[in-house]
C-alpha cells in the first residue's frame, strides 16, 4: 500500500486518490453541491426580477400619484401642473418599458438554448405590446377626445403589464408574477368605472403590488444567501459559518 498522501487541490496534475475515499461518495456534500448549484440558476433570474419589479413600482406609483393630483376631485392633499404630471408620467412608464425590454432580454443570458430565446422573446413582447395599445390609443384620443383617452391609456397599459406578467409567470414558474398580473388585470377592469380623475387614484393604489413583489422578491435572495444588487453569493458571517 502506498504511504504517499493525496494531492492537494490545485497544485497541478490529476488528484491522487483520497486513502479514505469517505469524501468523494460523501451524500451529503453532493446535495450541498446540486443546492449551492440551483441557488445559482435562481440568483440568475431572481436579481433581474426584482430590478424589473423595483422599476415599475416607483413609475406606477409616482406617475399616477401625480396624474391623480393634477385634477379637480383628485388628491385632496396637494395639487400639481396637469402638464408635469403628463411629461412625469410618460418618461417613467416609458422608461420603465425600455429597462424592461433590456432586462427581459438579459434574463435568459449566460443559459443557452431555450432559456435564452425565452428571455429575448419576453423583452421584445413588451415593446410590441407597449407600441400597439399606444397606436390604438393615439387613434382613440383622435376620434372619442381626451376623455376617452384618459380612460383607455391607464388600463390598456395595465392590461399589456399584467399580460407580460402571466407571460413570465408561465415562463419562469414565479408565483409574485401571477399574483402581480392577477393585480393589475383586475386594477385595469376596476378602473373606468372610477372615471376621471378616479382612475388614477386606483392605478396607484395597484402599483403598491409592484413594491411588495419587490420586496419579496429581495427577501428570497437574501434567503438564497445572494446580494440583490449584483446576485453574487454573499460571504457568511462567522456566526452563520458556526
Amino acid at each position: 500500500m502506498s504511504n504517499t498522501p493525496p494531492r492537494p487541490p490545485g497544485s497541478g496534475g490529476p488528484p491522487r486518490p483520497d486513502p479514505d475515499g469517505d469524501h468523494a461518495l460523501d451524500p451529503q456534500r453532493m446535495l450541498a453541491l446540486i443546492d449551492a448549484q440551483q441557488h445559482a440558476v435562481d440568483g440568475l433570474h431572481l436579481r433581474p426580477v426584482a430590478w424589473l419589479y423595483s422599476i415599475w413600482a416607483v413609475a406606477w406609483f409616482v406617475g399616477y400619484l401625480l396624474l391623480w393630483s393634477a385634477y379637480d376631485g383628485g388628491n385632496p392633499w396637494f395639487r400639481v401642473s396637469t402638464v408635469a404630471a403628463g411629461w412625469t408620467f410618460g418618461v417613467l412608464i416609458g422608461s420603465s418599458i425600455l429597462a424592461s425590454i433590456l432586462i427581459g432580454t438579459r434574463m435568459g443570458r449566460g443559459v443557452r438554448g431555450l432559456s435564452s430565446f425565452q428571455g429575448g422573446i419576453y423583452g421584445w413582447s413588451w415593446a410590441g405590446l407597449s407600441t400597439a395599445v399606444g397606436v390604438l390609443g393615439s387613434v382613440l384620443a383622435e376620434k372619442g377626445g381626451w376623455e376617452v383617452s384618459a380612460l383607455y391609456f391607464p388600463s390598456a397599459y395595465a392590461v399589456v403589464a399584467g399580460a407580460m406578467y402571466l407571460f413570465g409567470a408561465a415562463l419562469w414558474h414565479y408565483r409574485s408574477q401571477l399574483v402581480l398580473g392577477t393585480v393589475l388585470l383586475a386594477a385595469a377592469a376596476i378602473a373606468p368605472f372610477a372615471g376621471v380623475p378616479g382612475t388614477y387614484g386606483v392605478m396607484a393604489i395597484a402599483g403598491i403590488a409592484f413594491g411588495v413583489a419587490a420586496l419579496v422578491t429581495i427577501a428570497r435572495l437574501r434567503r438564497n444567501g445572494r446580494d440583490p444588487a449584483r446576485g453574487e453569493l454573499r460571504r457568511p458571517r462567522e456566526s452563520e459559518e458556526r
